[in-house]
């Protein structure tokens, strides 16, 4: 329909722009369309995952679940399935929408708690207690640099080459550590996203700072 047409790539765009923020957001395209070829071409320029066209068991059921009434329609949950926003045409455009999705987990640290790093970091006895102390020092001015300077992208990306990251934060555990307030690792560097969780990183930071108390 016309109107399709005109919202897709206007929800690629935002999708996009999403995910380049390091948010956990998802779209699951459901077609309402009359034939297998009509859906090939329109899914073609879609950037996101699709629902089987010949599934239209499960179309019928998510469309009577969510009381869909016309297209386009965008229906907002959560991780768990639970109904968010039924009108989410408006809503994932809103400019705080990015605040309320959580950060994409690294999958290096998924499942690990903060506090099991710790634990393996004072148990590592190949870390004196100056580097850890220096590791700690420096994970904490890292976040801080963050929380104190809002979307600066000067505190937003550590260069592994940089030979001051290495020799202080070297240790694949303090890399976790960041990876747990939010930073995702590339192949040349660890960047945290444009629209991080400021209460998360601001957990970790306070976490570890009164870690560091307690060893100095």
């Amino acid at each position: 329909c016309p109107p399709c047409r005109q919202f897709t790539p206007m929800l690629a765009r935002r999708y996009q722009e999403l995910k380049s923020l390091n948010k956990a957001f998802e779209v699951v395209f459901v077609s309402s369309d009359h034939d297998k070829a009509s859906f090939d071409e329109y899914f073609g320029s879609m950037p996101w995952l699709s629902l089987p066209f010949d599934d239209r068991a499960r179309k019928a059921s998510l469309s009577q679940t969510y009381s869909v009434q016309g297209i386009p329609t965008l229906i907002l949950i959560d991780s768990k399935g639970a109904l968010v926003d039924r009108n989410g045409r408006q809503k994932v455009f809103d400019a705080t929408f990015p605040l309320t999705l959580p950060d994409v987990v690294d999958a290096e640290v998924r499942g690990l708690t903060l506090e099991g790093v710790i634990d393996a970091i004072s148990s590592d006895g190949n870390l004196s207690e100056e580097a850890k102390l220096t590791g700690y020092s420096t994970v904490v001015k890292i976040l801080n640099n963050i929380l104190s300077n809002p979307g600066d992208p000067k505190y937003l990306m550590l260069k592994k080459s940089n030979a001051s990251v290495q020799a202080r934060i070297g240790n694949r555990n303090f890399v976790k550590i960041l990876k747990l307030a939010g930073f995702q690792e590339t192949a040349d560097a660890y960047k945290c996203g444009e629209c991080p969780d400021t209460a998360k990183l601001r957990d970790v930071r306070d976490v570890v700072s009164s870690l560091m108390m307690s060893l100095s």
